[in-house]
């Protein structure tokens, strides 16, 4: 039988810690040196990592708040891409 989890039960917090200190710094990089916002491709892959990170992380977290240009740059890219329908 498995123990249930209580207040202070730090499992509860192991992903979002892992996902803060490991991924959030590579997502942090792609973002800023790899992704090229006029690919529509990279757009959706971009925009996906951050919903995936949202699930772990939340926005106002201040390791969050380092892909907020990013995040606000897709925002306009995929304004861009609705509006236009421009395929890159």
């Amino acid at each position: 039988m498995a123990a249930s989890a209580g207040p202070g039960d730090t499992d509860e917090e192991l992903v979002p810690k892992l996902v803060r200190e490991l991924v959030l710094p590579l997502a942090h990089h792609a973002l800023h040196s790899v992704w090229n916002p006029a690919s529509r491709r990279q757009t959706k892959a971009a925009a996906a990592l951050l919903a995936d990170l949202l699930v772990y992380v939340p926005p106002d977290d201040p390791k969050m708040q380092v892909l907020q240009p990013a995040s606000a740059c897709l925002n306009r890219r995929q304004q861009t891409f609705r509006c236009t329908g421009s395929a890159s």
